[in-house]
């Protein structure tokens, strides 16, 4: 009676988790292929004389929650790459009065796909006095 049982149970089993397999389906199908990373190119220079600033710290908050930080080079120049949309571009002087001081920005962008303004967005900042 014992070994019938195990046998029921043992059969039962293999069915149920059997079956399990059965519905899955490749995440691939879902998302499908995978998107090519497209780059933002830009400046940070100073709104007043348009000089290059260098030691602005960068916040890119992507439209999927995440969030990127960047600092701006010697040529004031920065980068950012992203498979989908910017939201937000926030720009902080963090180096204290090393360049001058700066006013925070924070800009709203709206960039998708090959946007020609991912190549050369200027971010102006003012200088606090």
């Amino acid at each position: 009676m014992m070994d019938r049982i195990l046998k029921w149970g043992t059969s039962l089993l293999s069915l149920v988790l059997g079956a399990c397999g059965m519905f899955t389906i490749p995440a691939a199908a879902y998302m499908g292929p995978p998107q090519p990373e497209k780059t933002l190119i830009g400046k940070v220079k100073n709104k007043l004389n348009l000089d290059e600033i260098e030691g602005i710290r960068l916040i890119f908050m992507y439209d999927n929650g995440a969030k990127a930080t960047n600092f701006s080079k010697a040529d004031g120049s920065y980068t950012a790459g992203y498979y989908n949309g910017i939201g937000k571009i926030k720009a902080d002087d963090v180096d204290g009065l090393k360049n001058g001081a700066f006013h925070s920005a924070e800009i709203v962008t709206h960039f998708y796909n090959d946007d020609s303004r991912m190549t050369n967005l200027e971010i102006l900042l003012d200088e606090d006095k």
